[in-house]
Order: C-alpha cells, then structure tokens, then sequence
C-alpha cells in the first residue's frame, strides 16, 4: 500500500465540506484509491490529506486528477498556498480493535 500526504499551510475552514461534496466523489473514480483523510486544525487553518492507495502504479497514475483538485483548492481560494505533496510506502497498518 502507498500512500500521498499534501500538507496544507493554510485552508479556510469551508474546505472542509468542498473535500467532502467535490473532493471525496471525484476521488472516488481514480482506479485504486482505498481510503482517504482530512486532518485540518481549526487554530492554525493547517490541514493534512492523506490517500491510501493499492499500488505505487496506481497513486502515480492518480497524479494529474490528484493535481487539477488541488489546483481547484487554490483557484477557488479555499487554500491560500500550494500543499507540500510527499508520498510514502505504508509499511506498518494495524487496526486496533
């Protein structure tokens, strides 16, 4: 499993529900994506989204849909800086009971 983690300096708190009615249905098409995260800290308007995805193929090929909706974040103002973007190996996942 992979992961892709876009750190936001700063997102308005409205973001929260566009990644809910935009973000989460448009990220639901992208062949491979098996689950995703919003961690946004209401003091300081930062916010952390994470995506898990099946293969390493299948996140790199998610870059161009992954790439126009943060793009859309910024056009539409609700980010006021572009996410550092950083992706990972998931090499630990353990659900606790």
């Amino acid at each position: 499993m992979f992961a892709r983690v876009n750190r936001w300096p700063s997102l308005k708190p409205e973001a929260i529900e566009d990644f809910r009615t935009e973000t989460v249905p448009a990220a639901k098409q992208l062949p491979g994506l098996r689950e995703l995260f919003l961690l946004f800290d209401e003091d300081t308007g930062r916010a952390i989204s994470i995506s898990l995805w099946e293969s390493r193929e299948a996140m790199l090929a998610s870059e161009p849909a992954a790439q126009q909706l943060r793009e859309q974040d910024l056009e539409t103002g609700l980010a006021s800086e572009t996410p550092i973007v950083e992706r990972y190996e998931v090499v630990v996942r353990e659900a606790m009971p």
